[in-house]
């Protein structure tokens, strides 16, 4: 996907969660244009935003969520995990917020 190299996606873990941020207006800014996915150890997926225009992507959904739970319960994961990862919320952010869903 092209908007890789142009996309903010910051994952954050904490002790029983991981917080993966994506810049969906691509500005560089923190604002009310993003979009925050909250992930649980135990599997808990929650994401919202105003920006959303289509359901989310069950599948990368499921992926997401798969490898959240891994780096949060193996703290040894292999960075190409979390790449996979920002990668993932990436695309999933942009088919949700994409007018045309033939990408």
């Amino acid at each position: 996907m092209s908007f890789v190299g142009q996309t903010a996606v910051e994952v954050t873990r904490r002790d029983d969660s991981l917080d993966i941020w994506v810049d969906a207006n691509n500005n560089g800014v923190r604002d009310d244009d993003d979009v925050n996915i909250y992930v649980t150890a135990g599997g808990g997926f929650y994401t919202v935003s105003p920006t959303f225009k289509h359901a989310l992507d069950m599948a990368i959904q499921s992926r997401i969520k798969e490898l959240a739970v891994l780096l949060l319960n193996e703290p040894h994961v292999d960075q190409a995990v979390e790449n996979t990862l920002r990668d993932l919320a990436l695309e999933l952010v942009v088919k949700a917020t994409t007018d045309d869903l033939a990408q």
